[in-house]
């Protein structure tokens, strides 16, 4: 099992607006492919210099399906996420393994 993370640094005037986008388009189009689930947004809890910082993760069943995504889905999200909010809502992805204890 494989997280998929996103961390967004997005500036206060537009974190009402870019809350509401990750609510009501950004997470319903990511599971809507089938290949990402269980969406969670998390806060940084640390102090940013400009703006907030925010961890929005999926979970991907294996590396075949996360690269599903990414090549066929991810491009028209990004293109989507700069349209809406560009520099105003910077990210980075990560990819994470869950590893059994």
């Amino acid at each position: 099992m494989l997280i998929y993370n996103i961390t967004f640094n997005v500036e206060d005037p537009v974190r009402a607006q870019w809350m509401d986008f990750v609510r009501d388009e950004l997470i319903p189009r990511m599971t809507g492919t089938g290949l990402l689930t269980h969406p969670q947004l998390m806060q940084l809890m640390r102090a940013e210099p400009q703006g907030t910082s925010f961890a929005l993760q999926f979970r991907a069943e294996d590396m075949r399906t996360l690269r599903d995504f990414l090549q066929n889905h991810w491009p028209a999200i990004q293109d989507l996420i700069r349209e809406r909010f560009g520099e105003r809502a910077v990210y980075f992805p990560s990819t994470l393994k869950i590893l059994d204890l």
